[in-house]
């Protein structure tokens, strides 16, 4: 039997249970009947069907009750039933995380590839590294539960084709069905910015956002535009036609921005010195320049930082969220979250809307830079488990 039939759960409540043992971790008989409102012996049944398809395991014993009853027993998922593999496809890299079937992180990477002129080059370039990480993480195809991709841009109702996408430089392109016959394994594609947000949803098991309004915002400061992706109530929310949440500003090109600052400082700067040549500038680059008296790396990050809260005062305005979750690899530059991000949302919040607690949280994803490749995962997993 392979690893998808086995999952493959037909009945509601086994499906219950199951995601009821993910979110918890280690829970008992007791605690998941009355979680799920079930009878004990409908609880008995179950755990005794998903034991036998390998799917559960007894954990340990719990601990005994006041009254001194007999310890409960705990049950867990056995984390090598599969894996799910997430990628995040990007104009000059591919991020990938590789999850087991109780959540938890096998292994993550970034691959850095030439920017693809075609899609037949970006199907293979997804090809080419899904193979050497099934090689070096001695993972079996037949272990497999699917393959899910984060793509910048379009992605059809159906979850196998790009219908546009900038970033990539296509249109109507059924990146899905060429992987799935290359791979022989199931692949699902999403927009990055809505698997950004469900992936933190998920891992994070729904505890702060099933009850509000959140927009995820995957921001990588060599990308074109800022990816929007809104959960409403714990659900995401795509719009009539699918393409809810894209923006349409795009962050200002950084050695177009180096020009800029060339010509405001007269070429008399240590980050123009370094860099002026070279078009290999980069937001790090520029961050090292912050406090080396650099008045074009200050441009430059006000100038980008700007863009972004901008985007962010709008969103505000029309959606008022409890919090934006913030994921790419913005994620790890702190200074460019924490000294500018926030206390400029916060100043123009207030500012157009002069009201106590009106500016939205920012949550920095923990998953980072993977955060979109985590979100991939969920995908899959969400099919499985609800």
């Amino acid at each position: 039997m392979s690893v998808i039939d086995k999952i493959s759960l037909s009945e509601k409540n086994h499906k219950r249970i199951m995601d009821t043992i993910r979110i918890n971790g280690q829970i008992s008989a007791a605690q998941l009947a009355r979680i799920n409102d079930l009878q004990p012996s409908t609880v008995h049944y179950i755990l005794q069907h998903l034991k036998n398809h390998d799917l559960i395991e007894v954990a340990r014993q719990g601990e005994s009750t006041q009254a001194g009853g007999k310890p409960p027993v705990l049950w867990q998922l056995v984390k090598d039933t599969g894996y799910t593999l997430g990628l995040e496809v990007l104009k000059k890299k591919i991020r990938y995380v590789i999850i087991d079937f109780a959540g938890n992180a096998i292994g993550s990477g970034e691959h850095e590839i030439q920017p693809a002129n075609t899609m037949y080059t970006v199907a293979e370039n997804c090809r080419a590294l899904l193979t050497d990480i099934l090689m070096r993480y001695r993972l079996s195809k037949n272990k497999a539960i699917g393959i899910g991709i984060g793509i910048t841009g379009l992605v059809d109702s159906t979850a196998t084709s790009i219908l546009y996408s900038r970033e990539l430089e296509t249109t109507n392109y059924e990146l899905s069905t060429v992987l799935s016959k290359r791979m022989g394994m199931p692949v699902t594609l999403i927009n990055d910015a809505n698997a950004g947000v469900l992936g933190y949803n998920w891992y994070n098991n729904g505890q702060s956002t099933n009850s509000g309004h959140y927009v995820y915002l995957t921001i990588n400061t060599d990308a074109m535009n800022i990816g929007c992706g809104i959960l409403i109530g714990g659900a995401l929310y795509t719009g009539y036609h699918g393409i809810a949440g894209e923006t349409s500003t795009p962050l200002p090109n950084l050695n177009q921005l180096l020009n800029e600052g060339i010509k405001r400082s007269g070429g008399h700067d240590p980050l123009v010195e370094k860099y002026k040549h070279t078009g290999l500038l980069s937001m790090d680059h520029v961050l090292a320049y912050r406090n080396e008296v650099s008045s074009v790396a200050s441009f430059i990050i006000d100038t980008i930082t700007a863009a972004i809260v901008n985007e962010m005062v709008i969103i505000t305005g029309f959606f008022d969220p409890c919090g934006f979750i913030i994921g790419g690899n913005i994620t790890e530059m702190k200074v460019l979250i924490d000294e500018y991000i926030r206390p400029r949302l916060a100043q123009l919040c207030n500012k157009a809307i002069p009201v106590e607690n009106m500016v939205p949280q920012v949550i920095v994803s923990p998953f980072g830079k993977y955060s979109v490749a985590y979100g991939a995962t969920a995908v899959i997993n969400m099919k499985i488990f609800n």
